[in-house]
C-alpha cells in the first residue's frame, strides 16, 4: 500500500463519506498500526491495544468500527472466543479529478446548509432563539479547508522541479528568506522575483544557505550595511550562485590593500620619520 496515495484518498473519502471523529481516529491509529507492520493485507488489532492508543472506551471503538464499516473504510472479521479480531484496510486511492472533488464539497455543502440551518435554534440564557441562517463557521467553509488540504499534500508529493509544485509552499519559502534578508526593502518586488523563480526544496536550501554565509561577509556587514543590495535584485541577478569571500581571504584581501596604501605614501614621500 502506498502510504502517501491512501491517506490523500483518506482525506478526500471524507468528503464523500464523511464520518465522525472517534472514526477519524480509529483509522488514523489502524492505519499507523498497519504502517508499522509493513501494511499486511490482515492485521490484529486487540480492543485493549487500540484503546490504549487511541484513549477511547470499548464502547466508542466499537461504534466507531462500525461506522467504518458501513461507509467503506475497512474490514473486520471477529475474533473467535477471546481472540483478537483482524482488520483490513480498504483501498482508498482511487483517482479523483479536482472538478470531481470540488463537486463533492459544493453537494456537501449545499446539503448542509439547506433547511437542516433553517431550522436550528439555540438556547441563550434560557430563552429560546430561532436562527434562520447559518452559523459564520459553516460547513462549507470545513469543506474547502479539507480541499486545500489535499491540494496541498499533492503539492509535498510531486516535489523536485514539478510544474505543478505548489505556490504556496513556494511563498512559505519566500517569507523565510524574507525573515533571513537583512535590508527589509521593496517586498513585493523581491516576492515578484521570487515568484519567477519558484524554487524547489533543493534550490531553497542553496539560497538560504548562500543568504547566510554572504550576510557575515565584511561588505554586507560594514556601515550598517550600506553595501546589501535590494532584496529584488539580490534574486534576479541570482546572487546566491556567486562566489562567497570567506573571512580569512577577505582578511588578507584588506592586509594586502593596507599594504598598497602603505607603499602609495612612502612613495609620495608624506611620511615623517
Amino acid at each position: 500500500m502506498d502510504f502517501i496515495r491512501q491517506m490523500r484518498g483518506f482525506r478526500r473519502q471524507r468528503l464523500l463519506n464523511p464520518i465522525a471523529a472517534n472514526s477519524i481516529c480509529l483509522y488514523l491509529i489502524l492505519f499507523e498500526y498497519d504502517n508499522d507492520l509493513g501494511f499486511l493485507d490482515w492485521f490484529t488489532a486487540p480492543n485493549s491495544t487500540l484503546q490504549g492508543l487511541t484513549g477511547l472506551s470499548l464502547k466508542s471503538i466499537q461504534r466507531a468500527r462500525n461506522e467504518l464499516i458501513q461507509k467503506g473504510y475497512i474490514q473486520y472479521r471477529a475474533g473467535k472466543g477471546s481472540a483478537a479480531g483482524k482488520y483490513k484496510l480498504c483501498d482508498l486511492t482511487v483517482h479523483f479529478d479536482r472538478q470531481t472533488v470540488r463537486q463533492m464539497s459544493n453537494n456537501m455543502s449545499e446539503n448542509m446548509t439547506g433547511k437542516a440551518w433553517g431550522n436550528m435554534s439555540t438556547l441563550n440564557n434560557g430563552t429560546k432563539r430561532k436562527r434562520n441562517h447559518p452559523p459564520s463557521h459553516s460547513p462549507k467553509g470545513e469543506t474547502e479547508e479539507l480541499l486545500a488540504g489535499s491540494e496541498m499534500m499533492e503539492s509535498l508529493c510531486k516535489g523536485g522541479n514539478s510544474e505543478g509544485h505548489s505556490t504556496t509552499l513556494a511563498m512559505r519559502g519566500f517569507e523565510e528568506f524574507w525573515r533571513e534578508y537583512p535590508k527589509k526593502i521593496g517586498k513585493g518586488a523581491a516576492e515578484r522575483a521570487w515568484k519567477k523563480i519558484q524554487p524547489d526544496k533543493k534550490l531553497f536550501d542553496e539560497i538560504l544557505s548562500a543568504l547566510r554565509a554572504v550576510k557575515q561577509t565584511d561588505q554586507w556587514r560594514r556601515e550598517n550595511g550600506q553595501y546589501i543590495p535590494n532584496p529584488s535584485t539580490w534574486l534576479n541577478q541570482r546572487r546566491w550562485e556567486d562566489e562567497v569571500p570567506t573571512p580569512a581571504l577577505e582578511n588578507n584581501r584588506s592586509s594586502s590593500l593596507d599594504m598598497e596604501e602603505i607603499d602609495r605614501i612612502f612613495a609620495r614621500g608624506t611620511i615623517m620619520l
